[in-house]
């Protein structure tokens, strides 16, 4: 790809990825059926609310039926998500539902196309009013959220997948992080922070994440670049310029050489407290590529995180997590 086209592009919405700028609220529902499309709503909102200006109501979309028939209704964008493997009737209704979200905010970001530079923070805050006034054209700018839909919302309910299905598993390392996210809770109560920095403030909850992304790996297919021209060596082979070469984060994220006992999801590794029980190695973080690396990693890295941050310090701490055998409304695939 073309560097000046990328830049361009991600230069004009990265302010809306900024760690300071993410927000995010929310609240736990009294049913809980099915947690991938549970997490699939959570972070299509999340994602069009803090980007696109305008919350796509996955969470709120079925409401209007009784919780036990929330298990056979799907979020509506999931057909969509899922048309790259295959096209039906129900991927077609959702391509209409999703074109007409679309065609909505971005036909109400238009006004600000020629405004002023720089962008007047009230109305170039979200990431179509960005990219119109950058000089991106309302046909390209109207595919990209679409994007964000695909490549953000998916991957964000994936993960928070993955994280409740190990909590779910393992009661001891589930009551260890409720106990700490309740002696955060308890410590920040009164203060002017609402929410404290999680990834700083709690070593545990931070393992629980990476963990997470090493395991969940939201993409698993190889990460392709082209060899420039100068062309690097690895050992005593010389890689021809315009070879294309990746890496996959299969690969990585299970280097047993690096990451003992590799496809265990084993929170030791990541935790510097003198009892990792030798899981702990050097190189560890250069392994996980979850989001990519380099210039062209993950632009939504920030978002996703914090959305993965602050959904599992909410969650503990409200009275409808409870995960014991005897509550049949979890379901984990």
């Amino acid at each position: 790809m073309n560097s000046s086209y990328r830049d361009r592009r991600a230069k004009a919405v990265a302010p809306l990825f900024a760690p300071v700028r993410l927000r995010i609220t929310g609240e736990a529902g009294d049913a809980i059926n099915d947690i991938v499309d549970l997490g699939a709503r959570l972070s299509i909102d999340v994602v069009t609310e803090c980007l696109l200006g305008e919350n796509y109501i996955g969470l709120d979309e079925h409401v209007q039926l009784p919780p036990q028939d929330w298990v056979k209704t799907k979020l509506s964008a999931n057909p969509f998500i899922m048309a790259i493997a295959r096209t039906n009737r129900e991927s077609l209704r959702s391509f209409t539902l999703l074109n007409e979200f679309i065609d909505r905010v971005v036909g109400n970001a238009l006004p600000v196309k020629d405004a002023p530079y720089p962008f007047p923070s009230a109305n170039c805050s979200t990431y179509q009013s960005r990219l119109l006034q950058a000089g991106i054209s309302p046909v390209e700018v109207a595919a990209q959220p679409k994007a964000i839909v695909f490549a953000g919302a998916d991957t964000t309910a994936a993960m928070l997948s993955t994280v409740l299905f190990h909590l779910v598993r393992s009661p001891d390392i589930r009551q260890r992080l409720v106990d700490e996210m309740r002696r955060i809770k308890d410590s920040t109560a009164g203060s002017s922070t609402e929410i404290p920095c999680l990834a700083v403030d709690s070593p545990y909850l931070r393992a629980v994440i990476k963990e997470t992304l090493r395991l969940g790996m939201a993409k698993v297919t190889r990460l392709t670049r082209v060899v420039p021209g100068t062309g690097p060596r690895i050992g005593t082979t010389t890689v021809p310029p315009g070879t294309i070469v990746g890496c996959a984060a299969n690969i990585l994220h299970h280097d047993s050489a690096v990451l003992p006992d590799a496809f265990s999801f084993r929170l030791e590794r990541w935790l510097d407290d003198g009892n990792d029980e030798g899981l702990h190695r050097p190189g560890m973080e250069r392994r996980i590529i979850v989001f990519g690396v380099g210039s062209r990693a993950c632009i939504g890295t920030n978002l996703a995180r914090e959305q993965l941050y602050r959904d599992k310090f909410r969650y503990p701490n409200t009275p409808q997590c409870d995960t014991s055998p005897s509550k049949p409304n979890l379901r984990v695939p």
